[in-house]
């Protein structure tokens, strides 16, 4: 019997064990691939193509790859913290958290 962080599984002629602690590497991976999502989500909704480059704001300071979500998001600017300015505005639950993420085209 295997508990605490580990499940399981028996496949024909083997175990599996699982680690199923999510460590912070892991946890800012999954969230820089969520506010991705959500941003390219947005940019769908504004009717943008993918030439189209964009501002992103998120009000929260989140632990995210921003190099990652810009390269994904053809964003030139990313600040987080505090509005800084108008634009297509949406919040968002991701997990326990909730972000507002602001987008406009440049």
């Amino acid at each position: 019997e295997v508990g605490g962080d580990y499940i399981s599984l028996d496949l024909d002629k083997m175990r599996l064990l699982l680690n199923k602690h999510i460590d912070r590497e892991l946890k800012r991976e999954g969230l820089t691939r969520e506010v991705t999502r959500i941003i390219q989500e947005m940019r769908k909704e504004l009717g943008l193509v993918e030439s189209d480059k964009i501002e992103v704001n998120i009000l929260e300071e989140l632990d995210i790859d921003v190099d990652y979500v810009r390269k994904r998001t053809n964003t030139v600017k990313f600040e987080t913290g505090k509005k800084t300015f108008a634009g297509k505005e949406k919040l968002f639950n991701i997990g326990e958290e909730e972000i507002t993420v602001i987008v406009k085209k440049v």
